[in-house]
């Protein structure tokens, strides 16, 4: 009797828990699955903030086919185009909720608006809006953080999604 209690007391395998070798398994496989999660995130976060530049773009557009209506024209130098800023009802450069992430700047020799990012958008990315038909492209992959300059542009709105 006495042998039996102490070979119960001595013996590790009747204790209930898991194994360093299971413990292990498990870290391993939570890992690999936040690596995937967090990847995921960032790309959701980039486009959700894409969409912010998008839609700055999109009040400025509107804002420009009412110039032109009233001018005949578009601004065509940095002059009309603080007429133009003057006139606007709603400046998302001044909104605090979208200037952090995207300002809208012209660029008079492409007849281009873009968005160049901000301190909260963290992403080598930009929208660009074109002036002649209001197709907008993203970019991705510039070679500078917060400049909208170069990188792989793709068509995001084009003149035929804008007519109907």
């Amino acid at each position: 009797m006495i042998e039996t209690k102490l070979y119960n007391k001595i013996n590790i395998r009747h204790q209930p828990g898991f194994t360093i070798i299971e413990i292990m398994v498990t870290l391993v496989i939570l890992s690999i699955l936040a690596t995937f999660s967090i990847g995921y995130f960032s790309q959701y976060r980039e486009k959700s903030q894409l969409a912010i530049a998008q839609t700055m773009l999109n009040i400025y557009a509107q804002e420009l086919v009412a110039f032109e209506l009233k001018g005949h024209r578009f601004p065509e130098n940095n002059n009309e185009y603080n007429v133009f800023l003057k006139q606007l009802k709603f400046d998302p450069n001044n909104d605090p909720q979208y200037n952090t992430y995207f300002l809208i700047q012209p660029n008079f020799n492409t007849n281009y608006l873009l968005a160049v990012p901000q301190r909260k958008h963290n992403y080598k990315s930009y929208v660009q809006m074109s002036l002649d038909d209001f197709s907008m492209d993203i970019c991705r992959e510039a070679p500078t953080l917060y400049q909208a300059k170069g990188g792989i542009c793709r068509r995001t709105i084009s003149p035929t999604h804008l007519s109907q």
